[in-house]
Formats: structure tokens, C-alpha cells, sequence
């Protein structure tokens, strides 16, 4: 009896065996997954930078006002910076009174004046890193000894536009 109930078991094994031998081996097939990250960047800057106040009576050096702009980014890109222009002529255009420049990630200095941008194109971008990309940035003020009375006292202000795109 022992016998036979073991060669039953042994019979039931086998055929299970090759009926799950059979099932597994009528259809296989695979399923690729893909996706695709699109490029995408966000930039952050201070609320505003201010140059303080400015009083001629300490003298005509040249004023700096420094930040960090961080960009983080997925992927190779431009970027421009853009000046709406003071509200003051004597402030704008090329060797008067406000500057700006920032730093690519190969230490060359873009510099421009007040009414006007640079970068955007070329080689003036930025390539991924996988981290936060720390742009140093600076804004310049310097009135001259022959021409300071030019701009009546007062409040004034610039706007910048920053527009990354991809490579």
C-alpha cells in the first residue's frame, strides 16, 4: 500500500511538473518601459537688491550691490539677463552709472550696462551639474566727481528679467 501510494505520488509530481513545464512555456513576451524627462529649470533670486543710500558727500567710488542667483536645472542652458532700464537717462547706456555682471561656470565675467542684456546664446550657458548652480552676481554704481549733479536726488529703480532656456 505504501508502494502504491508512493509511485501515485510520484506519478502526481512528474504530470504536475510537466503541466506547469507546458503552461509556462506556451507564450512569453516582454514589455519595455520607457519615459522621457523634459527639460526644466527654476531660477532664485532675492526679493530685491538694494545699493542703499548713496551720499556724495562720502565720495564717487564704486558701489556694489552682490547676490547669488541659483539655478537649479535638468539639463544644458542659456541664460540672459535683461535690463528694463533705470527711470533715470544718466543711470543707462554704455559708460554711465549702472553696471551688471555675473559669472559663468568657467569663471568668465559678462558684464553690461543698465538698459540692455547679455547672454542667451553661444557659449554663454550653463551645463548640468546634478546640483544647484551658484551664479555669483553683481550690480554696480559709480557717479563721477564731473557729473553727479546730473540725477536729481531721489528713489529709482531697474527691473531685470532672467530667461533660461534649454540648449
Amino acid at each position: 500500500m505504501k508502494k502504491l501510494l508512493s509511485v501515485a505520488l510520484i506519478v502526481v509530481l512528474v504530470l504536475g511538473a510537466g503541466v506547469a513545464a507546458m503552461a509556462a512555456s506556451l507564450d512569453s513576451r516582454t514589455l519595455p518601459v520607457s519615459l522621457r524627462i523634459l527639460p526644466f529649470a527654476r531660477v532664485d533670486v532675492p526679493e530685491n537688491l538694494d545699493f542703499g543710500e548713496i551720499n556724495f558727500a562720502d565720495g564717487f567710488a564704486r558701489r556694489t550691490a552682490k547676490t547669488n542667483i541659483l539655478l537649479y536645472t535638468n539639463d544644458n542652458v542659456h541664460l540672459r539677463i535683461d535690463s528694463a532700464g533705470w527711470d533715470q537717462p544718466k543711470f543707462n547706456g554704455w559708460q554711465n552709472w549702472v553696471s551688471y555682471q555675473y559669472a559663468l561656470q568657467s569663471g568668465n565675467i559678462l558684464s553690461w550696462h543698465a538698459g540692455s542684456g547679455h547672454g542667451g546664446w553661444g557659449d554663454y550657458g550653463f551645463n548640468f551639474t546634478g546640483a544647484p548652480i551658484v551664479i555669483p552676481f553683481e550690480a554696480r554704481f559709480q557717479a563721477t566727481a564731473e557729473d553727479w549733479w546730473e540725477a536729481q536726488a531721489g528713489s529709482y529703480s531697474d527691473t531685470l528679467t532672467i530667461t533660461v532656456t534649454a540648449r
